[in-house]
């Protein structure tokens, strides 16, 4: 099986037994759709996993947070999140031990689960630091005793890569809406100082006070404050906000 091409699985639904091919488009187009939040990626990639991979019960996402301390991000049943969790309090097991080798590692564990494979989802991480590039790892579960053979690894790394790279374009895309969303709030704050400067005739710092103080009181962000002000035609205009006018 070639997993530059295809991620496919052993269908039991399909009327010849034959194999259903999920492309990698395929499976980048599902897991993008809709400019997805992280948390959206992660539960996409866990329903995925169960979907293509032969032998799958159960997938989870184990992220590694301050210190590499590795906490469960989604899972597909509660059974899974309780697997991971007697690994982290064991410190031991392949979704924590895959923060330290790098490597895909396997093995059983308890409550039925015959067969365990975890790899990292990041595909280049920092020697010098566990957590940093490797935000987590992708961990299957069978309740078969060895599920998970040279096809299944290969199919899960490249999941896993895949997953990597989609978290890395999410997080730089969230990061670009964040400095346009800022940009724009700083432009309506400017805005609304202004039309204060000029109505008031005070200054800048004055200006500001006043949006702040309407802000606490009103227990709304700044930046709607400063809406309200600069647009005057929304339905919540200026008449809404409350100007308290240092004396002079």
């Amino acid at each position: 099986m070639g997993v530059s091409a295809s991620l496919d699985r052993q269908s039991s639904d399909h009327p010849d037994g034959k194999k259903q091919a999920l492309s990698l488009r395929d499976v980048i187009d599902q897991i993008v759709a809709d400019d997805p939040s992280i948390e959206q990626v992660l539960e996409r990639v866990v329903s995925l996993a169960a979907q293509i991979i032969e032998g799958v019960d159960g997938a989870s996402i184990t992220l590694f947070g301050s210190g590499s301390h590795p906490y469960t991000m989604c899972s597909s049943h509660d059974w899974v999140r309780e697997v991971d969790r007697r690994q982290y309090e064991a410190k031991e097991g392949p979704c924590v031990e895959v923060a330290a080798t790098r490597a895909p590692a396997s093995g059983s564990a308890a409550l039925g689960v015959r067969s365990l494979l975890a790899v990292g989802i990041s595909p280049r991480p920092d020697g010098h630091n566990p957590a940093s590039g490797l935000p987590g790892a992708l961990n299957l579960y069978s309740r078969r005793p060895h599920a998970f053979d040279i096809a299944e690894r290969e199919q899960a790394l490249a999941l896993a890569a895949i997953t990597g790279l989609v978290l890395q374009w999410t997080g730089a895309r969230l990061n670009v809406e964040r400095l346009r969303d800022g940009l724009t709030s700083r432009d309506i704050i400017g805005q609304a100082k202004g039309i204060l400067m000029e109505r008031h005739g005070i200054n800048a710092d004055e200006a500001f006070v006043i949006l702040r103080r309407a802000s606490n009181d009103l227990n709304i962000k700044l930046r709607d404050v400063a809406a309200r002000i600069a647009q005057p035609d929304d339905p919540m205009g200026p008449d809404t906000v409350p100007i308290d006018v240092p004396n002079p």
